[in-house]
């Protein structure tokens, strides 16, 4: 009768070895298909928002979605850009990218009890350039993408930049991957960040921010314009948050973010 052996420890031990080696060259592929597949799945979240924002001016005389509105003037109800847009997107998930989210109840009592757009609680991920002038520290002109305060000195005027306003909307921010709902400052820029050393990065979960920028992507992050594009980037340009890139409404901050630094 042939005599059976089984496999000695050096055997076992090659085995266990070709193992660890395919585990470790196998497992930062799947890591990186993961966060490609999260990237992309973002990237597609914001290019329904955008369509959406399509809608949204087609429906309001050509008006672009604010950032944020008070859509009464005693009983305080605040809406956000993902609550004006979900009527076009039947789809909450559309405003939570799968790497990060936060929730908002400031201002919605009036809303529905529930999670998502449209209800008390607003799950996001996503924030809205809501840039203003600010000549002498002054706000002496209206926002340039979104209203802040739609109701200003107690009258229902929607205050909103028109598409007509824009002059490149290829160019020009909507919303991006950030850790607020509103980005309203040069320094909430990751282009003023990237300029200013003292501004380093700092983690929000556990992906680094650049002002409000959310870079959670691949070293990257993804935005929306105003024409409907959408695309992922690992910096932003400062004419990217401007409505005009020229003439009087044309702000010198975005030439030398570095005076916003402190």
């Amino acid at each position: 009768m042939r005599k059976q052996h089984g496999f000695t420890l050096i055997e076992l031990l090659v085995v266990i070895a070709i193992i660890a080696i395919l585990a470790a060259i196998l497992f930062p592929v799947f890591a990186q298909a993961r966060e490609k597949a999260r990237s992309i799945q973002c990237l597609s979240n914001l290019k329904q928002a955008g369509v959406a924002t399509r809608m949204y001016t087609q429906d309001y005389d050509n008006v672009l979605v604010p950032t944020y509105l008070y859509s009464n003037d005693r009983d305080i109800n605040l809406q956000w850009f993902a609550d004006l847009l979900q009527p076009y997107v039947k789809n909450s998930q559309v405003f939570i990218c799968p790497n990060w989210s936060s929730t908002y109840t400031f201002g919605r009592n009036l809303l529905p009890v529930g999670e998502g757009a449209g209800f008390r609680t607003l799950r996001w991920s996503y924030g809205g350039n809501n840039w203003h002038h600010w000549p002498n520290g002054q706000a002496a002109s209206p926002d340039l993408i979104g209203a802040m305060g739609v109701n200003r000195a107690n009258a229902n005027v929607n205050i909103n930049a028109s598409e007509a306003s824009v002059e490149r909307p290829a160019d020009l921010v909507y919303m991006m991957d950030a850790v607020s709902l509103e980005v309203w400052n040069p320094q909430h820029h990751d282009y003023c960040n990237f300029l200013n050393g003292p501004n380093a990065p700092r983690a929000v979960g556990p992906f680094p921010a650049l002002g409000q920028v959310h870079v959670r992507h691949s070293g990257g992050f993804n935005m929306l314009f105003v024409d409907g594009h959408a695309k992922w980037t690992k910096k932003s340009r400062g004419e990217m948050w401007a409505r005009e890139t020229a003439g009087p409404n044309r702000d010198p901050a975005f030439n030398n973010c570095r005076r916003f630094a402190n």
